[in-house]
């Protein structure tokens, strides 16, 4: 019999100590969670700034006023079109660029990959906005052109795969009908 309480003993005393273990472990994953939390809304806060002002103020406003000297009426008309279209198509792409940004496992070999759940889910879903906005931007702003003219690799492999997000779009709508 004592032999048999002894075990007993022993066995309650594991389970003592497995549940604090559990406790600490739920205790420092709450400290962590709190600090991740406020660390994902400095990165959300930052990410932010991804987003262009579809109007130019300040510096921005005086440099664009100091191009349009010399121009004519519709010179100036196409130059504001122009830069409102490349403000515009650069926003279509910020809600994916975010997502990426703030994704907590981009720096690991699965994020580097472009494979990690959280910024995979963002590029499906924002997966057609992205792509027009690529292939506006590519139109409208002279920056990229320059680059497609220098032969940026990642521009031109960027805007030649925006066009497959179209399609995987357009499957993911036959599909769900």
């Amino acid at each position: 019999m004592g032999r048999f309480l002894k075990g007993l003993k022993r066995g309650f005393q594991k389970v003592k100590k497995g549940v604090s273990r559990g406790i600490d472990n739920v205790k420092k994953g709450v400290k962590n969670a709190k600090k991740n939390i406020a660390k994902i809304g400095r990165l959300v806060i930052d990410a932010k700034a991804q987003f262009v002002n579809p109007i130019p103020q300040g510096e921005e406003a005086r440099q664009f006023n100091k191009k349009l000297k010399g121009k004519t009426t519709a010179g100036k008309i196409w130059a504001t079109i122009g830069e409102g279209s490349t403000r515009m198509f650069k926003n279509l792409q910020a809600p994916a660029k975010q997502i990426r940004a703030i994704d907590p496992l981009r720096n690991t070999g699965i994020g580097k990959a472009g494979f990690s759940p959280i910024g995979l889910a963002g590029d499906i879903v924002y997966g057609m906005p992205g792509a027009i906005g690529v292939i506006g931007q590519a139109i409208s702003d002279p920056k990229q052109r320059k680059k497609i003219k220098d032969g940026d690799f990642d521009t031109i492999s960027e805007l030649a795969l925006a066009p497959v997000a179209l399609l995987e779009w357009d499957l993911e709508v036959v599909l769900l009908k």
